[in-house]
């Protein structure tokens, strides 16, 4: 029992942030853009701010210290662990002409790469001591669509702690532009380079000296402290219950109550066509659940346990179930796809989905018993064979 007590504490150690913490992390890395865009001599407006949109913005969970990515409309930084990994420009250059000369040779290229490095605490002695270097003059075949950015950039840590040092796969430069693409540690970046082949890569605009991408893969050529949150503990401040993580993720302290004691509660069947699987239609009537049902949902859809907090399988769900929990005047929503056991919230407007592997018994003998004519349901296993060993 101490066991699993002391791991259910570490999940929710992990799952624990709050607006505080991401507002301080967010801070120290748009502190850091800046002094790096300085540095770089970056075409990007300065100050950066921190954007009021969060969709521009994202933190990781604090263990992962500071974690996240900023985009601005010119630009993407990303951090891991304190250090900004990348710095990638979001869309192709304006005022450049295609076919412009470049004013830098190769060797030129490498020797501002370097430059940039040393500004942002990269060991460029180490570097070229332990890796060899090579300059590739990139041949431009396609425009990229206005918009569209020339390189694709990783995704931040996730909350379940995957990493961000991926190689990015980069699509064609736009046409006509003199491209130098400066790696150690490895020549090409593709789909068939590993992590440990390439140690740092750079592409660099030579018709203006301009840095396109930036991308330091091993941290360990960094120099200096990390960035970090030195007042982390009194931002979190204490760690939420069990049913506090629950309830956040329903929604609030309505949902929450809507779902563990609803007035009433409905389940319909779903199909999608085959042309449009994101449409939804209800292809059976709408059940409301007995009394003596109806808990049975509750009781697993509000247990901690239930729900795969830290993984996510990365499937593409199809919701084949719909639930709603209504108390009063709130609605909870809930679609349940019974090939991967992926559980999706709908409460005023917002939406949250996590895996729910431990929550498949619960759900197939009440949707079993809701409609036990529908052969699809009727032959549901409580055990779902689709989920990975």
């Amino acid at each position: 029992m101490l066991a699993g007590n002391f791991m259910l504490t570490n999940v929710i150690a992990y799952l624990h942030t709050t607006l505080a913490y991401q507002s301080a992390v967010m801070q120290l890395m748009v502190g850091q853009a800046n002094l790096d865009a300085q540095q770089l001599h970056l075409r990007e407006p300065l100050p950066v701010v921190v954007p009021a949109d969060t969709n521009t913005w994202k933190v990781a969970m604090p263990p992962d210290g500071v974690t996240g990515r900023l985009v601005t409309p010119h630009y993407v930084y990303q951090f891991v662990d304190g250090r900004q990994i990348l710095i990638q420009i979001r869309i192709q250059p304006h005022g450049v002409a295609e076919n412009q000369p470049s004013l830098i040779d190769t060797n030129q290229a490498w020797q501002l790469a370097r430059q940039w490095l040393s500004a942002l605490s990269v060991d460029v002695s180490a570097l070229d001591e332990k890796y060899p270097h090579s300059v590739e003059s990139l041949a431009s075949r396609t425009r990229n669509r206005p918009n569209e950015s020339p390189h694709r950039s990783d995704e931040p840590a996730r909350n379940h702690g995957e990493s961000t040092n991926n190689v990015i796969h980069r699509p064609p430069p736009a046409a006509g532009l003199p491209i130098f693409r400066v790696t150690w540690g490895g020549a090409r970046i593709g789909p068939a380079t590993s992590r440990a082949t390439v140690q740092v890569a750079v592409d660099i605009l030579g018709s203006t000296k301009q840095c396109l991408s930036l991308h330091v893969f091993n941290r360990e050529l960094f120099t200096g402290p990390p960035l970090t949150v030195t007042n982390a503990a009194a931002l979190l401040g204490p760690l939420p219950s069990p049913q506090q993580v629950v309830q956040d993720f329903l929604g609030g302290q309505a949902a929450y109550t809507a779902v563990a004691n609803p007035d009433r509660v409905s389940a319909w069947l779903l199909s999608s066509s085959p042309d449009a699987p994101e449409t939804k239609t209800i292809r059976s009537p709408v059940m409301v659940l007995n009394p003596a049902t109806a808990p049975l949902l509750s009781q697993a859809l509000t247990d901690f346990n239930s729900y795969a907090w830290l993984r996510d399988k990365g499937c593409t769900p199809d919701y084949g179930v719909g639930l709603r929990f209504s108390k009063g005047a709130e609605n909870v929503d809930v679609h349940w796809c019974y090939n991967c056991d992926h559980l999706q919230v709908i409460y005023n407007g917002r939406s949250a989905d996590k895996d729910c592997d431990a929550a498949r018994p619960a759900l197939v003998r009440v949707i079993q018993s809701v409609f036990p004519n529908d052969p699809v349901i009727r032959s549901l296993s409580l055990l779902n064979s689709n989920q990975p060993k």
